[in-house]
């Protein structure tokens, strides 16, 4: 951002980039040469978004970033801390006998569930515990979030509970599902977290907010009566 803040959108740093002797680009050593230090010597991210939480998106957060109370990170391991994370709805409860989630991404739900619980009990939320829930759960699971939940179709400007002038995203997806059937089909790559600034471009009659779009989601987004889709479809037309 102009601001000087970023903004990580998924990982995925393999173990062969630790290896010299390998050709794998160190994406890890090049992330950690582009972030500054707070005031307690702490590498950080202004915040980190999952979009959903397949392996080849989330690979690496165990090794290279600090989960859990930010006031237990190690100088020792000087891993990175995240002020501020942004899962998606459905990052919560995916792991199913027929979607299995990967160590990293079973880790990231843990995390996204200790920073929801803090906010929950009502603590005085601070930088390394900060969470943005993106879209609404079915049956109002997330009726009670409150602050730290962005609809689809809402606009947000803040990075680390901070406005950011340089920073505006509008909410485009995931899609509101009308059951858990219907969460299970929408949900992963076919309705992954978009906002306008991500959207490929619209031309006769193609939708951009969606890379793969069977039938169900098409429908759904037929009959998704909010401004946000005629807002992407006026604008990146």
């Amino acid at each position: 951002m102009k601001s000087g803040r970023r903004i990580l959108i998924d990982i995925n740093i393999r173990a062969d980039a630790d290896d010299p002797d390998d050709a794998t680009p160190d994406v890890a050593k090049q992330l950690r040469d582009r972030l500054d230090r707070d005031d307690q010597g702490r590498l950080y991210v202004g915040a980190f978004l999952l979009t959903h939480p397949d392996e080849d998106h989330i690979r690496g957060l165990r090794k290279h970033f600090h989960l859990g109370d930010p006031a237990d990170w190690s100088k020792r391991a000087d891993k990175i801390i995240i002020p501020r994370c942004g899962p998606r709805r459905s990052c919560f409860r995916r792991a199913s006998k027929d979607h299995t989630l990967c160590d990293d991404a079973s880790a990231w739900a843990t995390e996204a569930r200790r920073r929801v619980a803090l906010f929950r009990d009502g603590n005085l939320v601070e930088d390394g515990n900060r969470i943005v829930i993106l879209g609404e759960d079915v049956d109002g699971k997330t009726d009670d979030l409150g602050a730290i939940l962005v609809k689809t179709d809402q606009t947000f400007a803040t990075i680390c509970g901070v406005y950011d002038t340089s920073f505006e995203a509008r909410l485009l997806a995931p899609l509101i599902a009308k059951d858990e059937e219907e969460e299970e089909i929408i949900t992963k790559n076919n309705s992954s977290d978009q906002s306008h600034e991500r959207q490929t471009r619209c031309r006769k009659g193609q939708l951009g907010a969606l890379r793969i779009c069977p039938l169900t989601v098409l429908e759904r987004i037929l009959e998704y009566d909010r401004p946000c889709w005629k807002f992407m479809w006026r604008e990146r037309a």
